[in-house]
């Protein structure tokens, strides 16, 4: 169905407060995964002060997984109103000509037949719910 590539290694988002985007920084191991800081709205990410590596010094991302308010299957997402991950997206592009192929995460009741959406936002080219 989908050729995915091989997992080399795992970026995950990290909020600043006052930030206008977020970044993505390298985890080096599954103990790093299990030992994320709760900060920002009670979300696990990685602790403010990690100097992990940012993915701008890896190259382009192959896969993001997007978490959302809500979801239609044909790829559109509501999030929280700030645009971090269609600001993300569009700086992904910019910075490799290249988009990460971008999976959307939802519960079923997150699933809605319609949203409108704007020039800025950026469609999944998936959405996976139970």
């Amino acid at each position: 169905m989908f050729n995915l590539p091989k997992l080399t290694a795992l970026y995950f988002f990290r909020f600043k407060k006052g930030a206008k985007e977020m970044e993505m920084l390298k985890l080096n191991g599954i103990d790093e995964f299990e030992n994320l800081d709760t900060t920002l709205w009670g979300i696990r990410q990685p602790h403010l002060n990690s100097d992990s590596e940012s993915y701008h010094l890896s190259g382009p991302l192959d896969l993001v997984l997007t978490p959302s308010v809500a979801f239609t299957l044909d790829g559109k997402r509501l999030g929280h109103g700030k645009g971090f991950y269609d600001q993300f997206f569009a700086s992904h592009q910019k910075m490799f000509n290249k988009m990460p192929f971008k999976v959307g995460l939802g519960l079923k009741e997150q699933i809605i037949d319609d949203l409108p959406i704007s020039e800025f936002d950026v469609l999944m080219d998936i959405v996976i719910s139970p």
